[in-house]
């Protein structure tokens, strides 16, 4: 019992820090280490905070002096809270969905490539309480993973495949873009620029993306894509999360997954030199001037 009264006092004091930094000072440095414990330790929060801290965290996405991944960071505490105890709520997620959903183009493989876990862990959130989403934002999220996956390394790449199959089992809607006749199917034309996934169409939209990652260069990559094309996923990734997908497959630390194998011993590769002429002109230049040349040299 003493032990848990001081657990409980260590979290009121933890919060209170989290709560007393989002007020006073949300242009800190300390604010993305915030929002990654609300956004770790939203079970633990009392419901009566719930609507200030989201009333919060809007206002903080607004704010143009607040880096880019900060705000992502917003985003996924709030969609955190929202699929947990925070459900309950009348919130209305609209203003949230939408930032993600405009951010999801601008993380790569380059230097935004670290924002893409928070990006993936958010749609996460939002597949979680797939059934209070409407179909039309859930598909066109599924388009935009889709979109992502390619310009992603192979481990954001398989984290999004992963989520792709995630979002098509929590919803038939997004399961009807798998298929070949999709467009066909839809009525209207799918707007990737808009910024409203609500109204982007994405219905009419089909998920092509996953035919370039068939030829992608990770073999794990390549099945995962034609595994999810048919409605499966690999048993090595079944029952891992996105997230967990994402760190194992990472490759930053020179630890690569599948390994690579090492040559075997004792085998030697035989390397044949052939020359040929790229002019045909040059070589019966050549071949004029070399023949024209004594190369007889007498002793004297």
């Amino acid at each position: 019992m003493a032990r848990r009264k001081q657990l409980t006092e260590v979290t009121k004091t933890v919060f209170h820090i989290y709560f007393r930094l989002l007020k006073t000072a949300p242009r800190s440095k300390l604010l993305a280490a915030a929002l990654n414990g609300l956004a770790k330790f939203t079970h633990v929060i009392n419901l009566e905070y719930y609507s200030d801290l989201v009333a919060i965290l809007a206002r903080l996405i607004s704010d143009e002096l607040i880096g880019a991944r900060e705000r992502l960071l917003c985003v996924r505490t709030v969609l955190a809270i929202l699929a947990g105890a925070g459900d309950a709520l009348n919130v209305d997620p609209a203003k949230f969905h939408a930032y993600l959903y405009t951010c999801m183009l601008g993380a790569h493989a380059g230097k935004t490539h670290a924002d893409s876990k928070i990006i993936l862990e958010a749609v996460t959130q939002i597949c979680a309480r797939a059934r209070r989403v409407s179909p039309a934002v859930l598909q066109a999220f599924a388009k935009r993973v889709a979109t992502l996956a390619p310009q992603l390394s192979h481990n954001g790449a398989l984290a999004s495949l992963a989520l792709l199959h995630q979002l098509a089992q929590q919803s038939k809607a997004v399961s009807t873009l798998l298929e070949a006749d999709s467009e066909a199917s839809g009525s209207g034309r799918f707007d990737p620029t808009l910024p409203s996934p609500e109204h982007c169409n994405a219905h009419a939209a089909g998920l092509h993306e996953l035919c370039s990652l068939v030829r992608h260069y990770h073999p794990t990559v390549r099945s995962t894509a034609t595994a999810v094309m048919k409605g499966t996923l690999p048993q090595e990734l079944n029952k891992m999360t996105p997230s967990q997908i994402f760190n194992s497959y990472d490759g930053s630390e020179m630890a690569f997954k599948p390994s690579v194998p090492p040559p075997k011993k004792g085998e030697q590769i035989k390397k044949t030199v052939q020359h040929g002429w790229a002019q045909a002109d040059l070589k019966a230049m050549c071949e004029a001037v070399e023949s024209g040349v004594q190369m007889v040299i007498s002793e004297r």
